[in-house]
């Protein structure tokens, strides 16, 4: 009976996290979607002045932009659960993080991103590119989206010939009983009704499992209200 029970809670909390990704997945589509057909829709009705046309251009790219890293997340989480191998090559970390890092900026100009390369011993390592830039962009975004406006910090280093990085925030912070539970795929803090930021809760689970197909780990520590 204790077997059936605990299997019966955990494909209880299965369907309950493919609801809510349903849910968010269906509201992040429909968004971006919603302000393309805006945009275009304002181009074909009206004569606009070059900058109404020049931002509502840049409007348009930012929400096609968003729209195409969905899919590539999804994408990317189904290949995930099968035949993702990671393809190594060599990367000078510093000067991807670095461009990683400008890319962000240029999306969030009001959230200024450091680099700490200080503790690298050796700047070239072997990693895939596609992953890596997937991992650190999804993280970036979860600092951004939960402390915008606020600065962002990477360190990056070498331990025990390991290559390190940390990414830091000053946002709203995780309780203690989530930190397990944000790595699982679907699973999003709180409910999709009251729930006001953006996501589909499978940044986190793609992060997990391309670190650990580098033969990597991934851990959080933090403190609610601290980041």
């Amino acid at each position: 009976i204790w077997f059936i029970n605990r299997a019966y809670i955990r494909e209880v909390k299965t369907i309950q996290q493919a609801s809510n990704f349903l849910l968010a997945i269906t509201h992040e589509l429909k968004s971006p979607l919603a302000s393309i057909k805006l945009v275009l829709d304002t181009f074909a009705k009206h004569r606009l002045p070059d900058e109404k046309i020049k931002q509502l251009t840049s409007s348009g790219l930012e929400e096609t932009e968003r729209l195409n890293t969905m899919v590539n997340n999804l994408l990317l989480s189904a290949k995930l659960s099968s035949v993702y191998t990671p393809y190594l090559e060599e990367l000078n970390v510093i000067d991807f993080f670095n461009y990683i890092i400008s890319q962000n900026e240029k999306k969030n100009p009001n959230t200024p991103i450091v680099l700490d390369s200080s503790g690298i011993t050796n700047p070239y390592i072997q990693a895939d590119k596609n992953g890596l830039e997937t991992v650190l962009n999804n993280l970036l975004d979860n600092a951004i989206k939960y402390a915008p406006l606020r600065p962002i910090s990477i360190k990056a280093y070498h331990q025990n010939h390991l290559f390190c990085f940390e990414v830091t925030d000053e946002g709203i912070g995780i309780a203690r009983e989530e930190f397990d539970r944000i790595f699982e795929r679907f699973y999003r803090i709180g409910s999709e009704e009251t729930r006001k930021s953006k996501g589909s809760g499978l940044g986190l689970f793609i992060v997990k499992k391309v670190t650990e197909a580098h033969e990597g780990k991934i851990s959080v520590t933090s403190t609610p209200g601290q980041g």
